[in-house]
């Protein structure tokens, strides 16, 4: 939202001149129509009466590269921050992180206005810290919560999400609109907002129930014996490089299914996120207090069903109902399946005649979207408990290259600003969350790979399972009682 508000309108009206109206059938007369009025109203478009007060000139190309600069620094930290995480603990490295983006948020307005150059560098450092969050988050919720319960906190932990493009969208269109500081208030509140939270974690977080002051012993002792018994650690409770079946874990083609639905849901949310403001006011044609109750629906819709479905999850695999392998790729699939058909309704069947259709494709893509919770991403935190946080910050880096690929897929095709790039676009994710969902039905499972117990754990098995068949084979087998008088009476 905040982009939307700091840059020029891109509505060329020079290239939208009516042509003459002379439709050769009642098809394409229909069709006509309505390209008509959009044309007639983006024409007499006026951006300020609207709303938008952007002052800074950047093209179409260098807003998708800003979008983008985020990921290029997250790529960076997410390839080790979720290995840290299993080694040393998340609590700090999530504290590195809050303070990071707080600071580039409370920097950024002047570095805007001053260079572009300079505020595409501090997008990349605020990046540096993102790529912390979600492994880092992943590596504790294995340690503080069982099998069981996994989509459920998924659900909650990843809710910030939605939070941030409801209550946080919502707030940003209102602060956009004010003649004071304007869209810069989005910063300064959202970093004043980071400092104060990364004061609440350093209080109130620990890496695991053992080192937590602010829980009672019962359930320290509670925690520790549901969530050590699932997560196998070498000694000290921490993950060895050594143990880890690098090999093994490389070739694992549910590793891969979840992989490619991460990219799959990053690339789509990538485009909505950064891009959504400006297709409502540029293909929809909205004013900037209706855009921003527009591009909170699908968060809102996330917000909701996704708690809902991990609840369901969570209940389902508890009472056996399904097995996690079956539920994983029930509600991966729905959400695949169902984000491509939000994207082609927006791609065929959406312009500024239709809102009614807009909201209710992004209602549904909002609710398929919440199903990767239930689907890929417990997978990844389900499929190898030991090293979640390494799985995670392999899953993230895919994740990271569909956050970056969006917004420079775009720029390709968006150079002149031309509002059919959208519909490119919804087409290309489109096609690749179908090919994402085909994949995951054939390749994913939610249970624990054979690869993921640690080796020294493996060795004790095998070694207790030997000794139970030793110990079984070298007790004789009781005599019967007619054998035994069959013998007495023979010796006598």
């Amino acid at each position: 939202m905040s982009m939307v508000c700091m840059v020029e309108s891109n509505i060329k009206n020079e290239s939208l001149i009516i042509q003459e109206f002379e439709p050769k059938d009642l098809g394409e007369a229909e069709q006509d129509w309505r390209s008509l009025v959009c044309e007639k109203k983006a024409e007499i478009f006026d951006t300020t009466d609207m709303g938008y007060h952007g002052t800074l000139d950047w093209t179409p190309t260098m807003q998708s590269k800003l979008l983008a600069a985020n990921f290029y620094g997250g790529i960076i930290t997410i390839v080790f921050s979720g290995y840290l995480a299993d080694i040393f603990g998340a609590k700090f490295l999530l504290l590195f992180a809050l303070i990071d983006c707080s600071i580039v948020s409370f920097a950024s307005p002047p570095l805007a206005e001053t260079s572009y150059a300079l505020f595409f560098i501090s997008r990349i450092v605020m990046g540096l810290g993102e790529g912390f969050v979600i492994p880092c988050m992943s590596s504790l919720a294995s340690n503080w919560y069982p099998a069981h319960e996994r989509s459920t906190i998924a659900a909650i932990y990843t809710s910030g999400n939605q939070l941030a493009g409801t209550i946080g969208l919502l707030i940003s269109s209102k602060l956009c609109g004010f003649d004071f500081l304007g869209w810069r208030l989005i910063f300064y509140l959202f970093g004043f907002l980071g400092l104060l939270l990364s004061i609440l974690w350093y209080i109130f977080c620990s890496d695991t129930p053992e080192n937590n002051k602010w829980i009672s012993d019962d359930e320290k002792q509670f925690l520790i014996n549901e969530v050590s018994g699932q997560i196998p650690r070498s000694v000290g409770g921490k993950v060895n490089s050594a143990t880890v079946e690098w090999k093994c874990l490389f070739m694992s083609l549910p590793l891969w299914a979840n992989f490619l639905a991460q990219f799959s849901f990053n690339f789509g949310s990538s485009l909505l996120q950064g891009f959504l403001p400006s297709y409502l006011k540029e293909v929809l044609l909205l004013p900037l207090n209706h855009n921003g109750l527009f591009v909170v629906i699908p968060y809102l819709a996330q917000l909701i069903s996704k708690n809902i479905f991990g609840v369901v999850s969570d209940s389902l695999k508890k009472r056996k109902i399904l097995s996690s392998t079956a539920l994983c790729k029930m509600f991966q699939c729905f959400g695949n399946f169902g984000c491509a058909g939000a994207f082609l309704v927006l791609a065929f069947f959406v312009d500024c005649t239709s809102k009614g259709l807009a909201i209710i494709a992004l209602i549904f893509y909002g609710i398929a979207f919440s199903c990767g919770i239930s689907g890929f991403y417990t997978s990844i935190i389900s499929i190898a408990p030991s090293i979640t946080g390494l799985i995670t910050s392999i899953s993230m880096i895919f994740g990271m290259l569909g956050n970056a690929a969006a917004p420079n897929v775009f720029a390709l095709i968006n150079k002149d600003g031309d509002p059919q790039s959208y519909t490119q676009m919804f087409i290309i994710v489109g096609v690749i969350n179908i090919v994402a969902g085909i994949f995951y039905f054939f390749a994913a499972s939610g249970e624990i790979q054979p690869w993921a117990v640690i080796k020294s754990q493996r060795r004790i098995a095998s070694t207790t399972n030997q000794a139970n068949i030793k110990l079984r084979t070298s007790v004789k087998r009781p005599r019967r009682i007619s054998e035994v008088t069959a013998s007495e009476a023979s010796v006598s």
